[in-house]
């Protein structure tokens, strides 16, 4: 489902009432000034940020930049959700206007649902699951301690892994949402009031979601910067694409009759690795990645350091390959927990 949106509009109108932030030199003069976001209030306190740009005249402005998470503004909750961009933005500007009391006409409809609007940040997840919530964290835990990707290796933020965490183009994030819900800040929690709790929490426990942000870098490069282009299908291709690029491997010593399959003149670099060395610091860097590749050939990648066998791991894919479970399950149909205009 999609989980954040940052968005950019063409729409002409007197500019929002927000306020600025100004940076004033010791000499009095202004060095900067950044005009700030209007909260507005959604689905059981849920809110996105609105504020004004361009200019056509004296008091007009010319776009409407929006950011926030548009299922949580229109469900009150972001457990399940869409991939459908450009209706679940127009959904969302139809609820953003009406609660700013204006028009929402019939060309700004069309617009939205063809897609001819700016994108500069969509965050997408999905969730992997398993049989239980201990399992799903053992996973978490053993899949982070020997992955790695072309961003590095995962970091950590409390109970969140991130590979990424701080790019310009991509992050990925790895964390239970029934943790979040149950022992994280009050803004994630469920909203008191929200019927069907029970059920929502039921539903992510067993799970680990899996969170990409792609942000303006990452879309301009690909020519995605552009909504129209970021239809449900290419939303799916570009999330697998880049979940995929992670790389996982369970880093468990060969056993000696597989140890002779390797050929001799990568022998030393695997018992160098396998007694912990860092090969990536000790070996001229063309030989650390030829002798890399022919050793993923057998399950070993050099690059992660070896993991000792342990029975409460569980055991890892070598591509993380996310098992599509339905983010819109239909029991939330049935009980109202997705606004009108999808369930419809």
């Amino acid at each position: 489902m999609i989980d954040w949106l940052t968005m950019e509009l063409e729409y002409h109108h007197h500019p929002v009432k927000t306020g600025s932030i100004l940076s004033v030199s010791p000499d009095g003069e202004l060095e900067y000034q950044i005009v700030k976001r209007l909260p507005v209030r959604g689905s059981y306190s849920s809110n996105v940020l609105i504020r004004s740009g361009g200019a056509a005249g004296e008091n007009v402005a010319t776009k409407l930049q929006i950011c926030g998470n548009p299922t949580k503004f229109l469900n009150g909750h972001n457990v399940v959700g869409s991939r459908d961009l450009c209706q679940l933005a127009h959904d969302m500007c139809k609820k953003l206007f009406n609660q700013l009391d204006w028009l929402f006409s019939s060309s700004i409809s069309k617009k939205l649902l063809s897609g001819e609007f700016k994108v500069t940040r969509i965050d997408i997840n999905d969730y992997l699951e398993f049989d239980s919530l201990e399992n799903a964290l053992s996973w978490q835990k053993a899949a982070v301690a020997c992955s790695t990707s072309r961003q590095g290796s995962f970091t950590h933020k409390g109970t969140t892994s991130y590979i990424g965490q701080f790019s310009r183009r991509v992050m990925i994030k790895l964390y239970s949402k029934y943790l979040e819900l149950t022992q994280g800040k009050k803004g994630h929690k469920l909203p008191l009031e929200l019927p069907h709790q029970e059920q929502l929490l039921n539903y992510v426990k067993n799970k680990i979601r899996a969170e990409i942000t792609f942000r303006s870098m990452f879309l301009k490069d690909n020519n995605l910067s552009t909504a129209r282009e970021l239809t449900p299908a290419k939303i799916n291709e570009i999330y697998l694409r880049q979940l995929g690029k992670i790389t996982m491997n369970s880093q468990v010593k060969l056993k000696p009759h597989e140890a002779l399959n390797i050929p001799k003149h990568l022998i030393s670099s695997y018992m160098l690795w396998s007694d912990g060395f860092s090969l990536y610091d000790e070996l001229p860097k063309p030989t650390f990645y030829r002798h890399r590749k022919a050793l993923l050939a057998f399950g070993i990648d050099i690059k992660i350091p070896p993991v000792k066998q342990a029975s409460n791991v569980i055991p890892l894919m070598r591509i993380i390959e996310a098992k599509q479970v339905s983010n819109m399950p239909t029991w939330c149909n049935k009980v109202g927990l997705i606004h009108e205009k999808r369930r419809a």
